[in-house]
């Protein structure tokens, strides 16, 4: 399985692993201001 993979070589480097709690935050966003431009009902219905 092609995720799992990914998973486990994401989770085995420590860097990654270390700057996670960094990454998630800007990923997430990241990821609502795009929702926000692109899809703004969807957004809404979201909160």
């Amino acid at each position: 399985e092609p995720t799992g993979l990914f998973l486990q070589l994401y989770f085995s480097n420590s860097f990654l692993f270390k700057s996670l709690p960094i990454i998630t935050p800007l990923f997430a966003i990241f990821y609502s201001h795009f929702l926000y431009l692109y899809n703004p009902i969807e957004y809404s219905n979201l909160l």
